[in-house]
């Protein structure tokens, strides 16, 4: 997790042993998590484009991140 997202997931790296694939939104546990714009955020799982709903299973790498911009 990088920037705000590792503030609501209350960590930045975790290791989590998942027995069946599970939605990366439910992988996080952030309580606001459906509050969040899919637009303001990148998925990746295994390096891969993804999105909250898209599932993961053992041994996947997950990176959530903020888009991030500027002018």
């Amino acid at each position: 997790m990088i920037g705000w997202i590792a503030d609501l997931a209350k960590f930045k790296e975790k290791e989590i042993k998942i027995e069946f694939p599970i939605k990366v939104k439910e992988l996080l546990n952030i309580k606001e998590i459906d509050e969040i714009d899919e637009e303001r955020i990148i998925v990746l799982i295994n390096g891969k484009p993804a999105t909250l709903e898209t599932k993961v299973k053992n041994n996947d790498n997950v990176v959530v991140m903020p888009v991030i911009g500027g002018g």
